[in-house]
């Protein structure tokens, strides 16, 4: 897609509906318009690499592996050479300006403050976003914590704040988390159920636990968050091969840590989907994430529904629960011969699928 503004040719990774298909939005232009283009630059969340391919010196903070990729795919359509030091996990101190997309969970922001903080406390901070995702009260929230603050007049529905010297409290950045059984699950900022026990995960597990169904061979826990699913299987059955996957990198290291805490051996990949994850499978289970960022999208889910199926063993099953008003059935029987529901509630489904049409054993209902 052509970006006229910036005279560069974009594309969404993975691919997206039409109706959302455009790599860029009126945030980008907003950050690009007000950025110092000398400076010294970290950019943070460029989900499609819009900040990336205008500033092709920057280093980038990019948490997502799909919005890594999508950043080198559109580098590479533009011609523009991608340095392989590009991205870190660690601020350099002598950045001067630091450009952040604004995430949907507050929490990943005030912990990427307190990175700033921690690490170059001088830089110039700006962060852009659109004007119905960024709330009144995060705005009240950084002008309290940050000794220098500007809000920008909202432009074509985007808002940009400027802000300098954050003063951001231990707490943002510390493991939180809960028990569950016999285990100890904690997560950084901006994991997904971080605080709580996911209440869907929760409906897979109980279902699970009521069927006393026996697992065996080697197992994934695909788009694993804290690795509720997978060590709580891992712990019930203790010769599962685990392997887990999740597109977030502060997900793989809150799994990593909570392998550590747990006792448990995993092998955990960072990587979109499964592409980063070799071989076959006996048992997948999956929650599958129906958002990107403010989107609401089945194409997340439908992928891991394509690359699971690929990777199953002959007699392997896909796990997955899901809300009830989310169109998994019809996605599901594209990929599998056996789509069987397991159980519901008002709120959600379990699904048990394989690529045979019957299974010797396993089978949960």
């Amino acid at each position: 897609m052509f970006w006229k503004t910036t005279k560069l040719d974009l594309i969404c990774y993975p691919p997206m509906p039409d109706h959302v298909a455009r790599p860029w939005d009126a945030a980008d232009e907003y950050i690009l318009e007000r950025a110092n283009p000398e400076e010294k630059t970290l950019i943070f969340n460029d989900r499609f690499g819009a900040l990336a391919v205008n500033y092709p010196e920057a280093k980038l903070w990019l948490e997502s592996a799909c919005a890594r990729i999508a950043a080198e795919k559109n580098l590479g359509r533009n011609e523009i050479a991608s340095q392989p030091d590009r991205w870190i996990t660690h601020i350099e101190p002598d950045t001067r300006q630091i450009l952040i997309k604004a995430p949907k969970d507050f929490e990943q922001l005030q912990f990427w403050l307190h990175l700033i903080q921690t690490d170059c406390p001088d830089a110039r901070i700006l962060i852009a976003g659109m004007s119905k995702h960024i709330p009144i009260s995060w705005l009240t929230w950084l002008e309290a914590h940050c000794a220098a603050y500007t809000q920008h007049p909202i432009q074509r529905k985007a808002r940009l704040v400027e802000v300098g010297g954050p003063n951001i409290s231990d707490k943002c950045i510390q493991l939180d988390g809960y028990h569950w059984e016999e285990l100890e699950l904690l997560a950084t900022p901006g994991v997904f159920g971080r605080h709580h026990i996911d209440i869907g995960s929760r409906f897979l597990l109980e279902t699970l636990a009521e069927q006393q169904l026996s697992f065996s061979g080697r197992l994934c826990d695909l788009g694993c968050g804290n690795g509720l699913l997978g060590f709580t299987l891992k712990h019930c059955h203790p010769d599962l091969e685990l392997v887990m996957t999740d597109d977030s990198f502060q997900a793989v290291e809150s799994a990593r840590e909570n392998s550590k805490r747990n006792h448990l051996d995993a092998t955990i990949v960072h990587g979109d989907t499964l592409l980063n994850t070799p071989g076959q499978f006996d048992i997948i289970v999956c929650n599958p994430p129906f958002h990107d960022g403010h989107r609401q999208l089945t194409n997340f889910a439908q992928r891991m529904f394509e690359q699971s199926a690929r990777q199953l063993t002959p007699g392997g099953q896909l796990l997955v629960v899901a809300n009830r008003h989310l169109p998994y059935p019809a996605l599901l029987k594209q990929q599998y011969r056996r789509v069987q529901v397991v159980k519901q509630n008002p709120k959600f489904i379990v699904f048990q699928c394989s690529l045979a049409k019957h299974t010797k054993e396993n089978t949960l209902a």
